[in-house]
């Protein structure tokens, strides 16, 4: 049984780790001054990400219960991306117009400079919408051995990108740098 669970374990760890490497990151190359207003924008961007987890834990069971039947699986899947994808952008577009004020109501004037990570930032979300249901997707089909593989190449990809990315354009390095890694 931990056998077959490890992959699911070990993508875990990955992304733990390189969900926050970068602020790790930010910190060592930049300073407490960028780091601040990044983990606010971090802080701001990860209330959105239980969504698609809440949202796809109800359509699981459909996905298990089709995973014997291709055409209804894919139809499924094809519906579980749509839904969380158009929820996902709708999040973003509704947040862009609202990071200035949303970061000053919560955090005060004082975290100002947040509010541009935040418009940044929240677009790791469409690419963490749609990790969710492909790797439910791919549990579902007893693929989960691929899970690892696609946790360590975004964290992989966000280190290379931070180092390449903080030392020119700080905290708004690291921001684009997890979007792009998140994809």
């Amino acid at each position: 049984m931990l056998k077959d669970g490890l992959p699911v374990v070990l993508s875990a760890i990955a992304i733990s780790i390189y969900q926050r490497i970068d602020q790790v990151m930010l910190h060592k190359m930049v300073g407490d001054l960028a780091l601040a207003p990044y983990v606010v924008a971090v802080q701001m961007t990860e209330l959105f990400n239980a969504l698609p987890v809440a949202l796809i834990a109800s359509l699981f069971p459909v996905l298990a219960q089709s995973a014997d039947d291709r055409p209804r699986f894919d139809h499924y899947l094809r519906t579980s991306f749509r839904l969380l994808l158009v929820v996902a952008f709708a999040a973003c577009a509704l947040l862009i117009p609202l990071a200035g004020p949303l970061v000053r109501f919560f955090y005060g004037a004082k975290f100002a400079p947040a509010a541009p990570l935040l418009v940044v930032l929240i677009w790791s979300n469409v690419p963490i919408f749609f990790t969710v249901v492909m790797n439910n997707a791919l549990i579902v089909r007893h693929l989960q051995n691929y899970l690892p593989f696609f946790a360590v190449s975004g964290a992989v990809a966000n280190v290379l990108l931070n180092l390449l990315l903080i030392p020119k354009y700080g905290a708004l390095g690291a921001s684009w740098a997890t979007v792009v890694s998140y994809g």
